[in-house]
């Protein structure tokens, strides 16, 4: 790849036409044309702050205790939109929500999607963990992903199999989709 150019970059876009590949193969390009950038893929730096666990050292399920605002059971995307930091929380079926990014270690989440409040997590409200409940426009099974386009909400339900739309971004817990898409 010494003699690739640039315009050879721009021939692969225009052919592959898929947005992940085009972002691939940026990164990669970027990696082999722009040599002072290249220290920003192997400096690992530090994270200023850690969400979900007491420490940078920590790293018990759900902090070895009870499902809170301040723990995670396996994390699956996270998302800044409008400044509120979105944390699909899969495990515990759930997303979490910070009307801002924290700036302190082990922030509780300020409201939670999916559940009615910050400490239950079983499956469309079940009676008990893996015994789910029945789905509602309320409920999540297995969040697993998180996008915007700054008005709406979209959220992934994957263990539904569906997609669950919010009209406008959601500012307190257990908000309603207003769109099921799927299931």
């Amino acid at each position: 790849m010494d003699n690739f150019r640039p315009l050879d970059y721009y021939y692969l876009i225009k052919v592959v036409k898929k947005p992940i590949a085009s972002v691939i193969l940026f990164s990669l390009v970027s990696v082999l044309l722009l040599p002072q950038f290249a220290s920003a893929y192997y400096n690992y730096p530090s994270a200023d702050v850690v969400i979900g666990q007491p420490d940078f050292t920590s790293s018990a399920l759900i902090q070895g205790g009870d499902a809170a605002g301040n723990t995670f059971r396996n994390p699956a995307q996270t998302a800044v939109i409008n400044g509120k930091l979105f944390i699909a929380d899969s495990q515990n079926n759930r997303v979490l929500v910070w009307n801002a990014v924290p700036v302190t270690n082990n922030s509780t989440a300020d409201f939670v999607i999916g559940q009615q409040n910050l400490t239950s997590v079983n499956e469309n409200e079940g009676p008990a963990p893996g015994v789910p409940g029945a789905a509602t426009a309320r409920t999540l099974d297995r969040s697993s992903a998180v996008a915007s386009d700054g008005t709406k909400l979209i959220i992934l339900d994957r263990d539904n199999h569906r997609v669950l739309i919010y009209n406008t971004i959601p500012t307190a817990s257990y908000p309603a989709a207003d769109v099921v898409i799927g299931h």
